[in-house]
């Protein structure tokens, strides 16, 4: 008797531990501290060639609930061979106009008159579908412009979630020798009759 008693306590032991790394575990995945942070995947990159007071059209896919930012820089392209090697209005800046329509063509996003644009906050796409970014030169020179389209989606990140799962899947082992041990053994010594 005392032996299987003993082989008792060692299982409800056993047993206590597991709950207590199991329940760590599911804390750790469901109910720990959360951050924000944002995805910050390219959706389209492109080069395009702004001609004197020309407009230039893309067209990029979105999903609902996503949220957008857009990116463009223009530098001056030289009308001559001999203008660019002299050097001249090498840092002329560009004056572009950009619109952001949804796939209703309605303006989501405007920037008049300016030398580039980094939005500082992202549009957030209410229904998905074709988006459509054009980009207007302003000036009598011809522009590169270089267009990039992110995806700036906000993602929930618990960082104790990747903890929370090996506590998890360390508890079973524990609770199976808790229950191993809990479950009374026969005396090895003795023969059944």
């Amino acid at each position: 008797m005392p032996r299987s008693s003993r082989f008792g306590k060692s299982g409800a032991i056993a047993l206590t531990i597991a709950s207590i790394v199991l329940l760590s575990g599911v804390w750790s995945m469901w109910l720990s501290p959360t951050y924000d942070n944002r995805k910050y995947e390219e959706i389209q990159r492109t080069n395009s060639l702004l001609n004197p007071n020309s407009t230039v059209r893309y067209s990029f896919e979105t999903t609902k609930g996503q949220e957008i930012k857009a990116t463009i820089g223009a530098s001056y392209v030289p009308a001559s061979a001999k203008e660019a090697q002299d050097n001249f209005q090498q840092n002329m800046p560009a004056s572009i106009s950009v619109k952001i329509y949804d796939r209703e063509g309605n303006v989501a996003f405007e920037q008049m008159n300016v030398t580039n644009v980094d939005m500082a906050k992202p549009i957030l796409i209410q229904d998905g579908g074709a988006y459509q970014i054009e980009v207007t030169n302003n000036q009598n020179r011809t522009f590169n412009a270089g267009i990039v389209i992110i995806d700036a989606t906000k993602t929930l990140t618990r960082s104790l979630e990747p903890t929370g799962q090996w506590l998890l899947l360390i508890s079973l082992p524990i609770f199976a020798l808790g229950i191993w041990l809990f479950i009374p053994k026969r005396d090895q010594g003795s023969v059944p009759s």
